[in-house]
């Protein structure tokens, strides 16, 4: 595996859970936990589906990527809605290639930096709340913007929706 490494050190666990899901998981056991003590069955069994269901959707599993100078790894799960070149975006003067990536409530919402270089700027955006999938939502959501720059001087963002 020499030609592989993990871009974070491996977790101690068997089901790796991102920290931002800790508040939502915990509400969520609580919550069926109190049902249950009050013998509330249906609901008990709701909350444990949506315990679970949390549980799972903000897993975070291990990661390996290729030991390939100069690489760029998709950072995030998903499908690619778009990809091509884009002149003078709000983000980046100048041409630049824009990959869409749409994430479903089945991906991994892990985001992580799909290449080498070092963080020169991070610009938060607050913003609406509207479902992914809708165009307005690219410009309107909640949203981060980390820009790198890489060992040659080149820029690269990736943009982050939040809702």
């Amino acid at each position: 595996m020499h030609n592989f490494s993990r871009s974070d050190s491996p977790s101690h666990t068997a089901f790796p859970v991102a920290s931002a899901g800790y508040p939502f998981i915990f509400a969520s056991v609580f919550t069926t936990i109190v049902f249950a003590l009050l013998e509330l069955t249906t609901l008990a069994l709701i909350g444990l589906a949506a315990s679970f269901f949390i549980c799972y959707f903000f897993r975070d599993p291990d990661r390996v990527v290729p030991n390939l100078k100069g690489a760029v790894i998709s950072p995030a799960d998903g499908k690619i809605i778009s990809a091509g070149p884009v002149d003078d975006s709000r983000f980046y003067e100048g041409s630049c290639i824009k990959i869409s990536i749409f994430m479903s409530i089945f991906n991994v919402h892990v985001n992580r930096i799909p290449h080498e270089g070092h963080v020169k700027m991070v610009s938060y955006y607050p913003g609406k709340f509207f479902s992914a999938n809708l165009d307005k939502a690219s410009s309107q959501n909640e949203h981060n913007a980390v820009t790198l720059e890489t060992e040659e001087g080149k820029k690269s963002v990736r943009y982050k929706l939040q809702g």
